[in-house]
């Protein structure tokens, strides 16, 4: 008696199965610091914060007005205006 081996059903069967274990939902958020006429996001780390920086609508040259923001994974902002940390929700 002979033994048949099929071991291609076998591997895509567990590949389809790895896929569906490793994979993850993901949403993309779009957001914009409070007055802000440009966004640029620069980093997000593990806990879900954002940092980067804006221009707000008070802006001469975007060279000079640049702000720093970290936006929260709450979706509030904590925004950097000339060394002042601002609160906003």
């Amino acid at each position: 008696m002979q033994r048949i081996c099929k071991p291609l059903p076998t591997l895509l069967v567990l590949a389809t199965l790895s896929a569906a274990v490793f994979a993850h939902a993901q949403t993309i958020t779009t957001f914009d610091p409070p007055n802000s006429t440009a966004t640029f996001a620069v980093t997000i780390n593990l806990s879900g914060q954002i940092a980067g920086t804006y221009i707000d609508g008070s802006a001469v040259s975007p060279q000079v007005e640049q702000k720093g923001f970290i936006r929260e994974r709450d979706g509030t902002f904590i925004r950097s205006d000339s060394g002042r940390g601002h609160a906003d929700g």
